[in-house]
């Protein structure tokens, strides 16, 4: 399984050699995650949805959140990761994560176990739906801030992104992007500049930033660029 997953991340354009590279990135043995965990998984994502679009939810949270959240940049803010814990009382959810990190790399990962996986215990979703799904979402933003302009020009940002863990599955990213017809470059937030009212990587105008940075309030002086054209609503 593990030769397969390497074909397939090099296909996609992402590192051969995982195993020496990330030996931890993916585990060694399968957990089977039951149907009804499953079913309790969904349920609490709705309860989730259902709670933040609260108006007494949001003004209790914007009592402390800092200045930048309370703009209403007009789109949900793209993907989201809610991480759950398998415990013996069934699933705990640990963390809900605004730049969710593993999206595709487990899709790949559910590929690659079809070789070795009984049938009847393999996830539904597939590669191709899980694409798709993301290419979903980055449409509904670009639509809602920006509406019939032509999308062209896409970056994946994070600091020093070739040091990052993850930084395999920017590539993943990048492949996805560009098979779908876009231009797509992993930058750091160091690279980029803002003049005219957006975003520039050297002498090309950035359309859409997939923001992987930790640095939520972009506070930090090399997130100057991106912070200012956020506020602006340049990206």
């Amino acid at each position: 399984m593990r030769s397969e997953l390497e074909q397939l991340l090099v296909a996609r354009g992402a590192f051969a050699s995982m195993a020496q590279t990330h030996p931890h990135l993916f585990a060694s043995v399968p957990v089977y995650v039951p149907p009804i965990a499953i079913a309790q998984i969904a349920d609490v994502v709705e309860a989730v949805e259902a709670v933040t679009a609260l108006p007494a939810f949001r003004n209790a949270v914007m009592e402390w959140a800092p200045d930048i959240a309370r703009k209403n940049p007009g789109s949900p803010g793209g993907l989201l990761g809610l991480d759950f814990h398998l415990t013996t009382a069934g699933p705990r959810l640990i963390e809900i994560n605004t730049n969710p990190g593993g999206v595709l790399l487990n899709s790949l990962l559910g590929q690659a176990q079809r070789i070795c996986v009984p049938e009847q215990m393999l996830a539904t979703s597939n590669a191709s739906g899980v694409d798709s799904a993301i290419m979903d979402i980055v449409a509904t933003e670009w639509r809602l801030l920006r509406g019939a302009q032509e999308l062209e020009f896409l970056v994946i940002v994070d600091e020093s992104p070739e040091e990052q863990y993850l930084y395999p599955e920017f590539f993943l990213y990048q492949d996805l992007f560009r098979r779908t017809g876009y231009r797509a470059e992993i930058c750091s937030p160091s690279d980029l500049d803002f003049r005219e009212g957006r975003i520039w990587l050297a002498d090309a105008p950035v359309d859409f930033v997939y923001n992987r940075l930790t640095d939520f309030s972009l506070v930090e002086s090399g997130n100057r660029a991106l912070r200012d054209a956020y506020q602006a609503g340049g990206v």
